[in-house]
């Protein structure tokens, strides 16, 4: 399994002593030198023993400092101002980060998680998409692909009516928020006004971990968190959501069976009438 050494160091935060904390504050700080450093290098570096080294690294999910290196190497991707600068390939630094991404977050979708959330889907009365800032992208997306299969379905690109969207929700209806920092207030705020309403709420974010999920029925998990970008923000990791929109779209659909052909049909020979 490909495993994340920027999100695992984040996850296990709470877990570690103070001489691996220590180690895990000079991974994110300079994470380019750790890469070309031996274990005995790097222990030297941080003032540590290489046996504290090596059980660092397994606690946060390796077998081995050269698979932690290996992972490190992928991951630390440079997307930023110095790395343009320098004449970095653009297409190359865009597409690997966004692949390193994607590769992570395939290893911690849960199945049943994808599973369960199709029955959801299926059986609501009524299905709301929501997102704020980028995550509104990814929503409208949601939404754009689920009103094609009959399930009635609401999504507005405005907070304050995504609010009142939200305030009109009831038990039976279902809610798919997409939020991946798992931190921002007003799509916390929808979660608190759906949860009021007894609305089953699905969350797609980040991990686990993130504040939103408090307010998750069910949670999606789709870490791709890489080395931080100073211009990039969480862009590549965003995808990950959109990837999410179309494995719920296929679960769906398959659930659905005969019902989704069609609903699907019609809208495939209503856009075919746009077309030259």
């Amino acid at each position: 399994m490909d495993v994340s050494v920027f999100y695992n160091i984040k996850r296990y935060n709470d877990s570690l002593s103070a001489k691996e904390r220590k180690i895990a504050d000079y991974i994110l700080e300079h994470p380019s030198e750790v890469i070309d450093l031996s274990i005995s290098d790097i222990s030297n570096q941080i003032g540590i023993s290489n046996a504290t080294m090596v059980r660092f690294v397994r606690k946060i999910g390796f077998d081995s400092y050269h698979d932690f290196r290996i992972s490190l190497a992928k991951e630390n991707v440079p997307v930023d101002m110095k790395a343009i600068e320098s004449g970095s390939d653009p297409i190359s630094l865009a597409f690997d980060r966004t692949k390193r991404c994607l590769d992570i977050a395939r290893n911690r979708i849960s199945a049943e998680a994808i599973s369960k959330a199709g029955d959801l889907i299926t059986k609501a009365s009524m299905l709301y998409a929501f997102g704020v800032g980028g995550s509104a992208i990814t929503a409208f997306d949601f939404f754009h692909r689920f009103i094609s299969t009959g399930i009635p379905c609401l999504f507005n690109t405005d907070f304050h009516t995504q609010l009142i969207l939200a305030s009109q929700s009831k038990p039976g209806d279902v809610a798919i928020l997409f939020c991946y920092t798992g931190i921002n207030r007003d799509s916390i705020d929808i979660a608190k006004v759906l949860k009021e309403k007894g609305c089953t709420i699905i969350i797609v974010t980040r991990d686990d971990n993130s504040p939103i999920n408090q307010y998750a029925d069910l949670g999606i998990y789709v870490s791709g968190m890489t080395a931080p970008s100073e211009i990039t923000d969480t862009y590549p990791e965003r995808i990950s959501l959109s990837v999410i929109v179309d494995v719920l779209y296929l679960i769906v659909i398959s659930k659905l069976k005969d019902k989704s052909i069609k609903p699907v049909k019609n809208v495939v020979e209503i856009e075919k009438t746009r077309r030259l």
